[in-house]
């Protein structure tokens, strides 16, 4: 599920091949964006000036890297809170599903958007759901939580210190995600 087929309310399909198209089609985005990259576009001098008036064509790459993890934050934020008529077990599926594909993408090294569904998945608008959180499963409540203590910057950056594997384009973005989080992405979206 891309993040522009997040239907307000409409769960993601839970069936076992629908989480492995999912995964696929995450880290196969974020392989192309990550091609496309050009890394002096990330050089603060650059990215600094991207919101002055007329700077819209300033760092295009690191834009569609940030649109891309923005755009999986919000997905996971409206599959969990797009229908008002969800009980809080149909939301707690919802959220054990996006922590089965955080776990995917963590696995297939696709270290942007799993960062992108744990923060979505940490946001206030999700966090404060007690009665959905009491309603997830003990073995994903606890993969959430390990997975949310390997996402920082330390954690990240031994993530993919000991994996060995540079080659994989997603492994530098951290910098870039963690700047679309800053810049507005999701504390300032919806």
């Amino acid at each position: 599920m891309w993040p522009s087929q997040c239907n307000r309310g409409a769960p993601p399909h839970l069936g076992h091949g629908e989480l492995r198209k999912q995964e696929i089609l995450f880290a196969r985005i974020q392989l192309e964006l990550f091609k496309k990259l050009l890394p002096h576009q990330c050089l603060g001098s650059i990215w600094s000036k991207r919101n002055k008036p007329g700077s819209e064509h300033l760092a295009p790459t690191v834009r569609a890297t940030v649109a891309q993890f923005n755009g999986v934050a919000k997905c996971v934020i409206t599959t969990c809170l797009g229908n008002p008529s969800m009980t809080a077990r149909d939301r707690a599926m919802v959220v054990e599903h996006w922590i089965k594909v955080a776990k995917a993408c963590q696995t297939l090294r696709n270290y942007s958007s799993l960062h992108a569904i744990l923060s979505a998945l940490q946001s206030v608008s999700i966090h404060c759901l007690e009665k959905t959180w009491e309603k997830v499963s003990r073995k994903p409540l606890r993969m959430f939580q390990k997975l949310c203590n390997k996402d920082t910057t330390q954690g990240r950056n031994l993530l993919i210190k000991d994996t060995g594997c540079r080659a994989l384009p997603w492994h530098f973005p951290h910098q870039v995600a963690d700047v679309g989080y800053r810049s507005g992405g999701l504390s300032g979206g919806e």
